[in-house]
C-alpha cells in the first residue's frame, strides 16, 4: 500500500546476503527525521489502522509493517510527510512518554523517532526487526518453491497410479511396448470386411481346409483369391506379400498380457513353417486361453495368451482373405447334404467361381472344377441330395457398371426434373 510517492524495496537474488539496507523503504536513509518507529502492533493490525491512527496527528507518506516472532507482536514504520507532521505525534504523546494507550491494546503503542541521537538500543533493536524481516521472507520463497515441487510430484503420482488402475497393465507388457501403453485396434465390420469378389467374373480361388466345422445348411466354405482388393481404399495385395509382412511382424511385434473383446491381434501360426494369423478376439477363457477368430482361415480356434502379439495399422486395414461362399441354387437338401458336400470340397484344392450375388456378407457363387466341366451343384443334384435350379439367362452387370448406370439415372432425373420447373 503506497500513500504518496512510494518506491518498492528491491532485494538482491542472494536471499543470504541480504542487509538491512535492502529493505528499508523511501526516505529513510535520507529522511529518517520524519520517520517513526512504532512498537506493540498486533499481528492482526493492517496499514489501515495505523492509518486511521496517526491520520489525526499529521499528513502521512507511507507505512511499513514488520512482523515480528515475539509475544505475537509486530512493529512498524510511520514515514510522516514532513518533519513537522513526524514533531507533531512525538508532541502529542510526550505526556504519555511516546505511548498511546487503547482498549484493544494488550499493550500500548510505543512510537520514536528512527533516529536517536546517542541511543544505541534503539538502533539495535531496529537493526534486528530489519533483519528478522529479511529473514521471515527468504524461509517463505523457499517454503513456496518446496511447496511448488511436492505438488507437482503429487500429481505426478496420481495421475500415474490412475493410468494404471484403469488400464491394467503390468511392468512386463509396458516395458516390451517401449513404456507406451497399448491402443487396442477393435474390430469394426465396415471398415474390417474380407477380400472383395467381383460379381460375374470367373476367379481361380484355393479352398480353406477344413472346409467346416459344424456341418448344417446352409453351409459355408471359405475361398482365397490369389490377391486382395479393398474396393473403398483401392488396395490391392497378394498373398506373398501378406504373408512376408506378418511374418516380419510377429518377429517384432510385442506380446500381450491382457486382451479385449473384439480385438484384432496376431496370432502364432498353427504349425512349423506357416505364417502367422490375423485373428480377433472372441473371448477369454481359463488358465490364460483364448478364443479367437482366425480371419484368413475363417474358424474359430484356441490359443495361449502367450501366442498373441499386437498387429499394426496396416495389417488391421488390410482385407481378411479368407471369403464366406455358399453354392447358389441349392435348395431341398437332405440331410446328409452338408456331410457329402464336405467331403466333396474336401478332395479339391482350387476351383473356379462365378459370384452370382451376395446375401449379406456371402457371396453366393457358382463353383466348377479348373477344367469348367463340371459344376460342383450339379454333381451334388445328381446324387440326390438337392434340387439344383441355375440362374436364369438374365444379364449380369459388374458392380463397377452398375454404379455408373445408377450415376446416369440420377442425372438423367435432374435433367428431366429442371426441365419440369422451366416450363411449369
Amino acid at each position: 500500500m503506497q500513500f504518496h510517492g512510494e518506491r518498492r524495496a528491491t532485494a538482491t537474488a542472494d536471499y543470504g546476503k541480504w542487509k538491512p539496507s535492502d529493505l528499508q523503504l523511501p526516505h529513510m536513509s535520507t529522511s529518517e527525521d520524519r520517520t517513526l518507529y512504532v512498537q506493540n502492533i498486533p499481528e492482526t493490525w493492517d496499514k489501515w489502522k495505523l492509518l486511521n491512527i496517526f491520520r489525526r496527528f499529521g499528513r502521512i507518506d507511507n507505512i511499513k509493517i514488520l512482523k515480528k516472532h515475539e509475544d505475537s507482536l509486530a512493529c512498524a514504520f510511520v514515514y510522516m510527510m514532513t518533519v513537522a507532521d513526524a514533531n507533531s505525534v512525538i508532541t502529542a504523546t510526550a505526556n504519555n512518554d511516546g505511548e498511546i494507550q487503547l482498549p484493544e491494546l494488550s499493550k500500548p503503542l510505543k512510537i520514536q523517532f528512527v533516529k536517536q541521537k546517542g541511543d544505541a538500543s534503539s538502533k539495535t533493536e531496529l537493526s534486528a526487526a530489519i533483519n528478522k524481516e529479511a529473514e521471515r521472507m527468504k524461509r517463505l520463497f523457499v517454503f513456496s518453491i518446496q511447496l511448488n515441487e511436492r505438488i507437482k510430484t503429487f500429481f505426478l503420482i496420481v495421475s500415474i497410479k490412475i493410468c494404471f488402475s484403469y488400464f491394467s497393465i503390468d511392468a512386463v507388457e509396458l516395458g516390451l511396448t517401449g513404456g507406451m501403453i497399448r491402443k487396442s485396434i477393435i474390430y469394426n465390420d465396415r471398415l474390417h470386411r474380407h477380400a472383395y469378389l467381383p460379381v460375374g467374373k470367373p476367379l481361380q480361388i484355393e479352398l480353406v481346409k477344413p472346409i467346416a466345422k459344424f456341418l448344417h445348411w446352409p453351409m459355408l466354405f471359405y475361398v482365397i483369391t490369389e490377391t486382395h482388393e479393398c474396393e473403398t481404399e483401392n488396395l490391392i495385395i497378394t498373398n506373398r506379400d501378406l504373408d512376408s509382412n506378418l511374418v516380419a511382424h510377429f518377429k517384432r511385434a510385442a506380446q500381450v498380457t491382457y486382451v479385449v473383446e473384439n480385438e484384432l491381434l496376431v496370432a502364432a501360426p498353427n504349425k512349423p513353417g506357416q505364417v502367422p494369423l490375423r485373428c480377433r478376439v472372441l473371448e477369454e477363457l481359463d488358465d490364460k486361453k483364448i478364443r479367437i477368430y482366425a480371419l484368413d482361415l475363417g474358424q474359430t480356434l484356441v490359443v495361449q495368451m502367450s501366442d498373441l502379439k499386437v498387429i499394426s495399422d496396416y495389417l488391421a486395414s488390410i482385407p481378411a482373405r479368407a471369403v464366406p461362399c455358399m453354392l447358389y441354387g441349392i435348395t431341398n437338401p437332405t440331410s446328409t447334404f452338408a456331410q457329402n458336400a464336405s467331403c466333396l470340397l474336401e478332395s479339391i484344392d482350387h476351383l473356379i467361381i462365378l459370384v452370382v450375388s451376395f446375401q449379406g456378407a456371402v457371396a453366393l457363387v457358382r463353383a466348377f472344377s479348373l477344367n469348367g466341366s463340371s459344376e460342383i451343384a450339379k454333381i451334388l443334384a445328381n446324387k440326390d441330395l438337392c434340387d439344383y435350379k441355375p440362374p436364369s439367362k438374365r444379364k449380369t452387370y459388374s458392380r463397377e457398371t452398375l454404379l455408373f448406370l445408377r450415376e446416369k439415372q440420377v442425372n438423367a432425373y435432374e435433367y428431366y426434373y429442371n426441365l419440369h420447373c422451366l416450363f411449369y
